[in-house]
């Protein structure tokens, strides 16, 4: 009786949870929508005087502090029965300044000072927001690896992607793009109004994770060695790589497709300068990877859940590697055409794909005790997609890519690469045969 009761709490609990995480998620999803990072926010900071650097620094920035820290919070969180409150308080305290970045913006436009000061403030308070999300990382994974099970959480992950993608659907095609073109809110209050919307988001989705019921920590959490001090830790994660190869090769995977990285904060630009497009094209461009997450992110979730996850890291890779060969051949075409790179790239490099998929094989593959260092290690190796997009920007002139013959160089430089990452991801599995592990 007592066993059937406990049963009946365990999965009201996670029916609970499931729908808090939803909030939380679909919310955070919605709210980028409003202000897409690599569309209507890089046309944004283009408007206000932006260069090239100072658009790749930005991104770099926020990069560096999303996966940064993540290794030193999986050092600290490690073994801790607790983990919803360092989540709370540092995912909400780093999203309140959003709230502020609207009434900057409005008036930007009235002097130079004012445009330097929106852009500074832009870089700022997004850094800060991509640092909360660095910090609450390890401990969001950690509860939703003891919340669900493998299954349900496949299903959540991509379950709450499909529905952001049709929200982000209808968002870009039926908010942003017309209101990036209404005559009655012109620049920078259009982009101030979007923002506004953005930040009253991200705040709600911060009530999804107040509304968590934390989930009881695994039964053998007591028996887990425990921590070493930090400077060991750090020597010990070397040996990580080398004692699980099926780890070390999804690092390296993830860092080859993630090379793809360089060229996409770029591509916007780009486009509305070669075919000489008006600020809408950002919201139709955006449209286009809102379809792109509809789209693909049902095939990852089929891929895993009836082939394994690897065959899903398989799929992202190859969609990665086709996302620049777009660029350099139906993107010279025509606007419309040039809209296939945001087709392909929305449900795999930059909206979720990759970390879907990359986080979904990992919890499948480390054990409980492992589980919060193999997260911080895969998303401290995050950390080279800032130097790429650094990289990516010495190949941009004007808005414009580096071109030899014609070629726009980096995205042609990215096919190979990002194709060795999918012959890599070929040889991929889950067999435990395979691998060693190794606790802290």
């Amino acid at each position: 009786m007592v066993t059937e009761k406990r049963a009946e709490e365990c999965r009201r609990q996670t029916r609970w949870n499931l729908a808090a995480l939803t909030v939380d998620v679909v919310f955070y999803w919605v709210g980028a929508a409003f202000t897409d990072p690599l569309t209507v926010l890089l046309l944004l900071m283009h408007r206000l005087g932006a260069t090239e650097t100072i658009i790749g620094l930005s991104i770099a920035l926020r990069l560096l502090a999303q996966y940064l820290p993540q290794v030193f919070i999986a050092h600290r969180m490690h073994g801790k029965a607790r983990q919803k409150p360092m989540l709370v308080w540092v995912v909400g305290l780093a999203r309140l300044p959003l709230l502020l970045l609207p009434f900057l913006l409005w008036n930007a436009a009235k002097s130079p000072d004012a445009s330097r000061t929106a852009i500074t403030a832009i870089v700022i308070v997004l850094a800060l927001v991509g640092l909360g999300e660095g910090l609450g990382a390890v401990p969001w994974t950690e509860i939703i690896a003891r919340a669900f099970s493998d299954r349900t959480r496949g299903r959540f992950l991509t379950g709450t992607q499909i529905t952001s993608g049709i929200l982000n659907i209808l968002i870009a095609g039926f908010i942003v793009r017309p209101l990036l073109d209404l005559p009655g809110l012109p620049y920078p209050h259009d982009f101030a109004v979007l923002i506004g919307l953005s930040a009253l988001m991200f705040q709600l989705s911060t009530v999804g994770l107040l509304l968590i019921q934390e989930p009881p920590p695994p039964p053998d959490l007591e028996q887990h060695r425990p921590m070493p001090p930090l400077a060991s830790y750090f020597r010990l994660l070397p040996k990580m790589l080398h004692n699980d190869p099926i780890f070390a090769r999804l690092v390296t995977i993830q860092i080859l497709i993630n090379a793809g990285w360089a060229a996409s904060p770029y591509y916007v630009n780009y486009a509305t300068q070669r075919y000489r497009l008006g600020d809408h094209w950002a919201g139709t461009y955006q449209l286009l990877q809102a379809i792109s997450i509809a789209m693909l992110m049902p095939i990852w979730a089929y891929l895993s859940e009836k082939r394994s996850p690897a065959a899903a890291v398989r799929g992202v890779a190859f969609v990665c590697m086709l996302t620049p060969l777009a660029a350099i051949t139906l993107g010279r075409l025509s606007p419309w055409y040039f809209g296939s790179v945001f087709l392909l790239m929305g449900g795999s490099l930059t909206a979720g794909g990759i970390w879907v998929v990359m986080n979904h094989f990992l919890l499948s593959h480390a054990s409980d005790e492992e589980r919060p260092l193999f997260v911080g290690l895969l998303n401290l190796l995050n950390v080279p997609c800032a130097l790429f997009i650094l990289l990516g920007s010495l190949l941009v002139r004007q808005d414009r890519f580096v071109e030899w013959y014609g070629v726009p160089v980096l995205p042609a430089l990215l096919v190979p690469i990002i194709g060795i990452g999918f012959l890599l991801s070929l040889k991929l599995s889950l067999s435990v045969d395979a691998s060693v592990h190794t606790g802290p």
